[in-house]
């Protein structure tokens, strides 16, 4: 059988009182043969980065972050080209994510910085992105970079932002199609 030594500290004045709660069950502290300090919930500064998990599991429970916190972040590059004559069908390039939110309560914004270009005969022409989620339209721009009565070529940079609510920890693949405004 282990031994159980309390020792005082020769400099302190202070009490510590160990006290029961009020309660009828039986209950058991196990203490680990570890040597260390004892957290309590008045503790504001003894948990340090080291003492944590790698594998903690915080899916099950909330976390309550401060405003502006970036929980996960993904980033996304494509280079691929495409070339659209006289088409109205908003194709895909290359620009799709999957992502599996940490939190339902996590608020998704996506940015997406798109270079395009577009030029000829036509007249009242631009372009047209739309962000989708898991195959259906969530947010749709009509008129990017749009240009009446000219023959000119026009290159720009397009810069497109949606946010939405988490709402569940389920994986969803976000994608950007473009095409042009007049087909």
């Amino acid at each position: 059988m282990s031994n159980i030594a309390i020792t005082p500290n020769s400099s302190g004045t202070g009490t510590i009182s160990i006290t029961a709660p009020n309660t009828n069950t039986n209950r058991t502290i196990a203490l680990p043969d570890t040597a260390g300090n004892v957290i309590t919930t008045g503790d504001s500064a003894t948990v340090t980065d080291a003492m944590m998990h790698a594998s903690l599991n915080l899916s099950a429970k909330t976390l309550t972050m401060p405003t502006g916190h970036i929980i996960q972040q993904v980033i996304k590059a494509s280079a691929t080209v495409v070339t659209l004559t006289n088409s109205a069908t908003l194709t895909e390039f290359g620009l799709d994510q999957v992502f599996t939110p940490k939190f339902a309560n996590s608020i998704i914004l996506i940015v997406a910085n798109v270079a395009a270009e577009h030029y000829g005969s036509r007249t009242d022409s631009g372009l047209r992105f739309e962000f989708r989620k898991n195959n259906s339209q969530i947010r749709y721009w009509p008129y990017m970079d749009y240009h009446s009565n000219d023959n000119s070529q026009n290159i720009s940079t397009q810069s497109l932002y949606h946010s939405e609510s988490a709402a569940n920890t389920t994986a969803r693949t976000y994608e950007v199609r473009f095409t042009s405004s007049q087909a």
